[in-house]
């Protein structure tokens, strides 16, 4: 069996602000979204929130981020991250990033429940995540 190709690209440590900020709009855009009932704006916004915060950790903490197409690898070089509960933070990712396909391409509506539960592990993962960057960052 062949061991599968962890597609990254180097990047200079400090980028991972632009990500965090990006991070940071896509949480405020979930909790805003919620709030109106725009279920699938809230589950989007969650799943650009943790991609983009999955970005930020990796830049940060290994200077290089994810550049394959299915993110749901990119949970693997989060696995590389030196850090208390970086296991629990990758199984975090991987739960939300698993609903994209359904949430963006599936001809169904995505329900209320479905959108406070992927809020919820975003909430988590973006919660857990942002505390692991110097304050002034």
């Amino acid at each position: 069996m062949t061991a599968k190709i962890l597609k990254t690209v180097s990047v200079k440590q400090t980028e991972y602000i632009s990500h965090l900020n990006k991070a940071t709009d896509f949480y405020q855009g979930m909790k805003l979204s919620q709030e109106q009932g725009l279920w699938h704006s809230t589950g989007l916004n969650a799943v650009h929130c943790a991609i983009s915060l999955s970005d930020a950790l990796a830049i940060y903490f290994l200077a290089k981020r994810f550049s394959g197409e299915d993110h749901r690898q990119a949970s693997d070089l989060l696995s590389r991250i030196p850090a208390d509960n970086v296991v629990q933070q990758g199984r975090n990712f991987e739960k939300i990033i698993a609903k994209k396909h359904m949430i963006a391409y599936e001809g169904r509506e995505f329900r209320p429940s479905e959108a406070a539960e992927i809020a919820q592990q975003a909430e988590r993962f973006y919660q857990c995540g942002v505390k692991r960057f110097p304050k002034n960052g």
